[in-house]
This record gives structure tokens, sequence and C-alpha cells, in this order.
């Protein structure tokens, strides 16, 4: 990661807004800030802009939809409001006080032109894939509304960020009607933003004026302080060491740094600031489209990771000022990997076994730029010394970018940087993840401001069931079971619609960042039907891991129409241990039974006999169920074996019927064996439990207050408790926060005469498929799904903080 200094009399903050008074005669009293830019900017057309100095040109030109506050929060520019009525449809309320520098109002139509122009695919813009993504896009305006709407043909989360990048800026329709003088720089009523450009000089110099009717700061949460430069005159320098000298002439008020013997001239001056800026993150990115060397060959890319030294590539790049990172994002990232044990190192031999004469390997470097040319210069060398065929093409900035937007260039490997400096970080970065919780769990964290924190909880692991042939994406998958079987496996109990609702309601969060502050922990959570995977968690360093939360939130999908929800205060689903019960016995010949034991008739009689505890020995006012799910015994029907195996399944609603049960079962396993004659005792041993589910009475109400608010009285129904079982409460029960659990519906309302408010006879006369059964396969995906995602929001939202 690229570190420079701003060194300079002056303090800028933002787009160079304020600054504290320098010595007599300084930008205090002249209203004057002096400085530099590394290159000429390569066009004033926001759009075609190419390299980080035209990016800083175009932010002190033009204003954008929203910005980037403290934090990297957004925050409104031009417009005062946005919303994601989902992740391909977003709107956009346009301030109505803004005005272009010909005095021309920013109306929506103004927005909507200028958005729909750098969308066009006429235009061949580097930066329309990384606003709106690789889609089509339509952006429409209501003038009277003040608003604009933009819909995307492939749905993009992270469009808002997009449109704050100084790229996605404003053009006016003076620039719009006249291209050629916009690049040029040449019309004056392109400009959208608080200063205009007064003079050029290609090569020489640039002046900017403030204009002095501009009124339409962003609302950073911090105001700004001070008064804005009236005049910024910028010449163009790309010797560090004469930049440093005029600086300390006072012949310039701020000068940018990466050299640290320019920066360390500057140790003895008290009348100089230094302000470390992170300016760019650093990549190596490989062309993978197919044709190309590096395309499906992750062993080649492996091999050129292990060619390159990264400290000995820093020492190239940056003379040892930047930071070398384990990770595709900056230490500073929640996600961030710091083990360099982690990742290839450099392996000489692995290199050249890999890489030797693999070839043409095309690069391409920026001559603008002298950083990250020499740091190209350096990749060429790394990769010949390993013996591969490469070839280096140096060419212009604009040329650089240009070339590797296009879908058949001819390049293979390029080093360049995302330049966090106009706030454009990668959308994969974006959305903060850390993974291998609990083994294979996967926890997101969205951070949005001070707040409070929600846990949102999906489980995602399948079961040994064989789908029935009712939709053509139904699962295929075999796996080996815990016993060695090859068997398959189905969502038969729904988790896959439980992942996509929680990856959608997460999308949604983060394109509404602008209506909530707090944050979300998307925690998606495997092993749930075993009753292991939230203890695994939890046990995994999670309270560590990850931000404290202050209410647990999860969802399950049930045998009900789709759109309904349900839920209930106290016990919602059993407690439940299951076991497995080894019954010895005297194997042998069939034809002797006399002189065997046999485990089958023990276990059969064991069977019979657990079916009286619920029965007999728990009374009608309590609920129990005792279910032998597994019998295995013997290979060939002559043969007696000497063993047979139970498995059982227990559910409770209450702890001292718990205890009951399970001595009964004790006893009676114990009995039936003694009774048969069994040659040892049998093994009793737990093969999994669920805690009981309890939701949180007052967050129950608070929950069902949301939802039948945003869903209507119509739609939520109170529901009895199950027997089924969830680990889910753990959350809840370890940090010793409320917790809410309901399900949705996820079939055909034709399936339930009985309507919505009961479910449950339509199941139990099989005119509904039932969990866990091979034709648990939701109905209307779309519904049930969206249905999911957005009581998942609804739920968030009630306990989330406004913005």
């Amino acid at each position: 990661m690229s570190t420079r200094w701003l060194a300079g009399a002056l303090v800028l903050a933002g787009a160079l807004l304020a600054g504290c008074a320098p010595a007599p005669a300084g930008p205090a009293e002249t209203g004057t800030v002096r400085t530099v830019l590394l290159s000429d900017p390569s066009s004033f057309d926001p759009a075609l802009a190419q390299g980080q100095q035209t990016f800083q040109v175009a932010g002190l030109l033009y204003d954008t939809l929203l910005r980037r506050d403290a934090g990297g929060r957004l925050v409104g520019g031009l417009a005062t409001g946005w919303d994601a009525v989902s992740p391909s449809d977003y709107t956009f309320d346009v301030r109505r006080d803004a005005t272009c520098a010909d005095g021309t109002p920013i109306t929506a139509t103004v927005v909507a032109d200028s958005l729909r122009r750098l969308s066009s695919p006429e235009l061949k813009s580097t930066w329309k894939n990384l606003v709106f993504g690789t889609g089509a896009v339509t952006v429409t305006a209501d003038d009277a509304a003040g608003r604009v709407r933009v819909q995307l043909a492939t749905p993009f989360t992270t469009l808002p960020q997009g449109l704050s990048i100084a790229q996605a800026g404003i053009v006016c329709p003076a620039g719009t009607a006249d291209p050629d003088g916009l690049a040029a720089g040449s019309v004056p009523g392109a400009f959208s933003g608080p200063w205009v450009l007064e003079q050029a000089q290609q090569g020489l110099s640039y002046a900017f004026a403030l204009r002095p009717d501009y009124d339409a700061w962003p609302r950073f949460s911090t105001p700004l302080q001070g008064r804005p430069p009236e005049r910024i005159e910028a010449a163009i320098s790309t010797d560090q060491s004469s930049l440093a000298n005029q600086i300390l002439a006072g012949d310039i008020d701020l000068g940018q740094f990466a050299d640290p013997a320019a920066v360390a001239r500057f140790e003895a001056q008290p009348d100089v600031h230094r302000y470390p800026v992170t300016t760019s993150t650093a990549y190596v990115v490989f062309n993978q489209r197919p044709g190309r060397i590096f395309a499906d060959r992750p062993e080649l890319r492996r091999g050129v990771a292990a060619a390159i030294d990264q400290r000995a590539f820093n020492q190239v790049f940056s003379k040892g000022t930047a930071e070398v990172l384990a990770s595709v994002s900056p230490a500073s990232f929640e996600c961030a990997n710091t083990d360099r044990s982690l990742m290839q190192q450099r392996d000489p031999e692995l290199a050249a076994r890999t890489l030797t004469g693999q070839g043409p390997i095309t690069m391409i470097g920026n001559t603008a730029n002298r950083q990250f040319s020499g740091g190209a210069d350096y990749l060429y060398a790394a990769l010949a010394d390993a013996g591969a065929q490469v070839r280096m093409d140096k060419v212009d900035n604009a040329t650089f970018w240009s070339t590797i937007a296009e879908g058949d260039s001819d390049w293979d490997m390029v080093f360049l940087g995302d330049l966090n400096s106009v706030g454009a970080i990668s959308a994969s970065l974006d959305r903060v993840i850390g993974t291998g919780v609990g083994g294979t769990g996967v926890v997101g964290v969205l951070r949005n401001g001070p707040g409070t924190s929600v846990l949102l909880r999906a489980d995602m692991d399948a079961l040994p069931v064989a789908e029935v042939e009712k939709v053509p994406y139904r699962s295929t998958v075999t796996t080996t079971g815990p016993d060695g079987d090859t068997t398959p496996v189905m969502h038969a109990c729904g988790h896959d619609t439980h992942v996509t609702a929680l990856l959608g309601a997460a999308a949604q969060l983060a394109a509404h960042r602008g209506h909530w502050s707090g944050t979300v922990l998307a925690v998606f959570q495997p092993a749930e039907e075993i009753g292991a995977g939230a203890r695994a968690m939890l046990d995994d360093g999670f309270a560590d891991r990850f931000p404290a939360y202050d209410v647990a939130l999860g969802q399950h999908i049930t045998s009900a129409p789709r759109g309904h929800l349900y839920a209930r205060p106290g016990v919602f689903m059993a407690a439940a241990d299951s076991l497995r019960v080894t019954v010895f016995g005297r194997g042998g010949h069939g034809s002797t039974p006399q002189a065997c034991v046999d485990p089958i008739v023990i276990a059969a009689s064991m069977v019979l006999r657990l079916q009286t505890v619920v029965a007999r020995e728990i009374a009608p006012s309590d609920v129990a169920v005792v279910t032998v799910g597994a019998i295995r015994a013997g290979s060939k029907e002559n043969v007696i074996p000497d063993r047979a195996e139970l498995k059982l399944n227990i559910r409770t609603f209450d702890p001292d019927v718990r205890e009951t049960v399970l001595a009964a079962v004790r006893r009676i396993v114990d009995a039936e064996a003694a009774a048969g004659g069994a040659p040892r005792p049998p093994e009793i041993a737990p093969l999994n439990d669920f805690p009981l589910l309890r939701n949180d009475e007052t967050a129950t109400a608070r929950l069902v207050e949301a939802f039948t608010g945003h869903f209507g009285a119509g739609q939520v129904h109170d529901t009895i408790a199950k027997a089924g079982s969830e680990d889910f409460g753990m959350f809840g029960t370890v940090a010793g926060v409320p917790s809410v659990f309901w399900n949705f519906g996820g079939f055909d309302p034709d399936l339930y005469p009985d309507g919505p408010q009961r479910p449950q006879p339509a199941v139990a006369a099989g005119l509904a498929p039932g969990g866990h059964s091979p034709d648990f396969v939701p109905t209307g995906v779309e519904p049930t799904l969206n249905r999911a995602a957005e009581a998942l929001v609804v739920a968030a939202a009630a306990w989330l903080d406004p913005a």
C-alpha cells in the first residue's frame, strides 16, 4: 500500500476546503493555494479521466451525487437522499439549490443526462463498470419530484459507492453539448463543482477559481471548517527534491511526497505540517479472459507469486515506505489477513518449475507514474529470471487504462493501484468478510456508524436425502456420510433459502446505508442439523473476533403458504437429544438360534417398550416425542449378528420432562437387554443435542409489531411451539442478549385448505410437504425469497438506529 506525505504550510480538508494560517503573504492573506500536479490531466471530462492527478482535478471541477465521509461512510453530495428499491433499482433525490458554473439549475434531468452519458456504450468510459456494473443501464428523471431513478439490467449492490467517485462527477448541459470542449476544459459552464478551470498551460501549470455563488458543499458528519481557497494554482512537477526546495523556500504551499529522503528534509521545520495519506493499494492483475495465458491456470498465477519478493519489490516501488500487505485489503480492514505464512512465499525453485518456457506473457507498463512503472519493471525482471518469455509494452497513461479496459486487447499482466484517494474501494472489499469460523462458518460484518448491533443468522447445511424431480435445479449431489456410505444430499430443510435470503438482506442493508446506523453481523452457520454449528462458531473465538451485538435474530422456512410469517413469545422449538444405542448379542448360524443371543429381537423389544414412555410416563399436559429413527443389524439372512444399533431422537419442551424421558430410556434399554440375556450391558452414546429455543418475550413483541406494521396483520400469525429443534438460541444465551426466531412460509397457498393460520393439518394429511422429506421444494421461489429477505431487513431495522 502506497503512502504519501502531504507537506506544506496549509492543512487541507476534503477537496482543498479548509486551511490553517501560514507565514505572512500566504494563502490566508492572498486566498491562493500554490501546489503541484505530478502530470497533466489526461482529460477534463470526468468520465474519460485517467490517472490520479486527473481524478483530483475532477474532484475540484465536478460534484458527485454522493460523497465519502470519515470511515468511508456515504453522505449526500448533490443528492439529499437515496434509496435502493432493490440491487437493480435505485432512486436519488437531487438537492434544489445547486447550479452549474453558468447558472443553469442542476435538476434531476441534468443529473440523469450526465449519468446516462457515463453509462453509454458509445462513450467507452473505463469507469462505467466500476460505477454501474456490467449490464445495461436505464436512467430516468422526474423534475417535479426532483428524483433520479437508475435501473440496472444486472444487479449491482455498490452503485451508491460508485456514484461517489470523481469519475462519476455530474457534467452540466453546456459540457454534454460540446464533448470536445469538455475534454479540453474550454467550456466554463460544464462544471458543477466548487471551482472552475481558469487557466491551462499544458506541461506548465493550471489555475482553478472558486465560484462565488457556490453553496453545495457536502453534508459531512463533521462540518467543514475555515474557508475554501479562492484560487488554486497547480504547477507540473515530478521532481520531489525540487518540490521540497520550493516548499522550504515558501514558493509552494502544498506538496505530495513518497520519497522518504524528501520527507526527512521537513523534520526540523516547525512551520511545515505533515500528514500521511494513503494514495493507493497496488496489485498484480492477471487477464483471465478466455484465450489468455493465465485463464484457468491457477498454478501459473501461483508461479508468478513465487517469483516475487514483496519486500524487495517494496524497495523498488516506494523505497520501503509502503505497507507490505498479506491480503488484498489493508491491515486496518476487519477481514485482513496478517499472517504472512498463509501466503505464497518467494520460492525461486517453484517459480522456475512453473514458469520456465511459459509465454509469451505480455505486460503493460504505465510511463506516467514513476512508481508504478518501476514496479512493472521489477515484475518483468522477476518473471524473466524464472524462465518465462515476457514482453513489456510501456505506454502513456491514457493508453494504459483504455487498453486494459478493452475486452480483446493484448495483455496478460499489469501492475496497478486501487486509488483510495478518490474513494474507489473495490466491491469485494466494501463488504468485509471473515471466513472459517467454527469450521466452515462465515461472518460478514457491515459497519455503518454508531448504534445498535444486530446479529442475523442463516444456517446452511443439507441433509442425506434424494430430492424428487420437481424442479430442473434439483440437487444431484452425493457425499460420503460419517458411516462411510455414499448418500445423495439435498436442502430438505430449506437452508438454501435461508442463505439466499440473508445474502439478499445484507445487500439491501448495504444499499440502504443512508437510512440506518449501527452494525450488522451476517452469520452463515454450518452444522445446524447436528446441533454443533452454533457451539463451534462460539467456541472459535466468536466474541473476540467480531463486534458485540445487542440482539440475535433468525428465521426458518416452514411448510405454510408463501408470504406468511409465524412467531410466538417464549418456547418456540423443543430441546432435542439424539442417542446411539448399541445392543450386544452372541452371533451364530440362523439354523441354531438356541446357541445364540439375538440382538435384533432385543432391539425390537426396546423399540416397542420405548413407545410407552410418552404414553404412560409423561403427563397429558406435558409434551415429549421419542423416535427410533434407525435400526442397523446383520448382513445376511441366515446369520444372527452379534450386535444391533438403534438411533433415537428425543424432543421435550421442559427441562424436568427431558430428565424424566432420558432416565426412562436408560432404564428400558438396560432392562430389555438383561431380559433378553445380552452378554454385556448396552452402550448409550450421545450423538448431538439441541437446547430449548426460547424467544425473548419483549423482543418478540417488538418484532411482531414491526412485521405487522410493514406486511399487514393478515400476513403475520401466532404459532404453536414446534417439536423441531434449533441451536440458534445459543447466540443469544452465550452473549446474554435477547434472541427471536420466526418462520416464513414457502409453498403454494392452495395446498393448505385450512388457510395460513392452520397449516399443520395439511402437512399431517400429506397434502403439503413437511421438512426433511424429498419433496420439500419451495414453490414460487421468487416471492418466497423476496419475503424472507425483506423479513430480515424489517427485523434488523426494528433495532438499528435511524441515520
